[in-house]
C-alpha cells in the first residue's frame, strides 16, 4: 500500500474518533460549568431574599413577608423548606401525595406553609392547622383582606360546584369578603389565590410563581 494511501485511511480515522471525544468533554465540562454558575446565581437570590425574611410574629406578619418576597418578588421559591421553617419558626411542609389538609400540628400563629413544586410552577400556599380551622374556621375571620393588599380581582364560584359551607365565616352586609367569590391578585406575572369556601371562609391564600395552570379566568 503506498505511503499517500496510508496517510489519507490515518486521517479519516483521526477525524472520526479522535474529534468527537474531544467534544464531547467540552461540552461535559461546559454544562457542569452552566449548573456551577446557576447554583451560585440561585445562591444570590437566596441572600437577597433571608434580609427580607425573619421570625413570624403573627398572621399578617406571615402574608407581609411572603407577599413581599413572593408576590413583589420572586425569591421565596429559590428556598428551601427546611430553612424557611428555621427562619419563621412555624411549620413549613413539603407537599406530597395524599396530603392531608390542615393537619392536626403546632403552630403559634395557627397556621402553617406548604410548599409545591412541579414542573410548571412552584407556589406556596398558607393554610389553618385543624385546630385553628375547627375554632376559627377562615384564615380571615374580620372578613377583610391586609391593609398592604392591592384590591383584589375575583371570580364567582359556578354553581354545582362543591363548597364548604360548614365553614361559613359571621358576617355583615359591607365586610369585603363575600360568599362564592375567589379572589386573586396578579403583578408581574406571579399571582396571589384566596380560596373561598363557598361560604365566605378564605381556606388558603396561595402564591404561585406563575400565571401557568391558572385556575383564575
Amino acid at each position: 500500500m503506498k505511503l499517500s494511501a496510508i496517510t489519507a485511511i490515518l486521517t479519516v480515522c483521526l477525524l472520526t474518533s479522535c474529534t468527537p471525544q474531544i467534544g464531547n468533554k467540552n461540552i461535559k465540562d461546559s454544562s457542569k460549568m452552566q449548573n456551577i454558575q446557576k447554583e451560585i446565581t440561585m445562591e444570590q437570590v437566596r441572600n437577597r431574599c433571608r434580609s427580607m425574611l425573619h421570625k413570624v410574629e403573627n398572621r399578617d406578619d406571615l402574608i407581609k413577608q411572603m407577599y413581599d418576597t413572593a408576590f413583589k418578588d420572586d425569591c421565596l421559591y429559590t428556598m428551601y423548606a427546611s430553612e424557611l421553617q428555621e427562619i419563621w419558626q412555624i411549620p413549613v411542609i413539603e407537599a406530597y401525595d395524599d396530603m392531608q389538609h390542615n393537619q392536626d400540628i403546632n403552630s403559634p400563629i395557627g397556621m402553617y406553609v406548604v410548599f409545591m413544586h412541579t414542573e410548571i410552577k412552584s407556589s406556596l400556599y398558607i393554610t389553618q392547622t385543624k385546630e385553628h380551622l375547627d375554632k376559627i374556621g377562615s384564615i380571615f375571620p374580620e372578613n377583610a383582606f391586609p391593609k398592604f393588599f392591592p384590591k383584589p380581582m375575583t371570580h364567582e364560584i359556578p354553581e354545582g360546584l362543591y363548597l364548604d359551607f360548614e365553614y361559613s365565616a359571621k358576617r355583615k352586609n359591607d365586610d369585603l369578603i363575600k360568599e362564592r367569590l375567589d379572589y386573586y391578585w396578579r403583578e408581574s406575572g406571579r399571582e396571589i389565590i384566596a380560596t373561598n369556601s363557598g361560604g365566605g371562609a378564605i381556606l388558603a391564600l396561595e402564591f404561585c410563581s406563575n400565571l401557568k395552570m391558572s385556575p383564575m379566568p
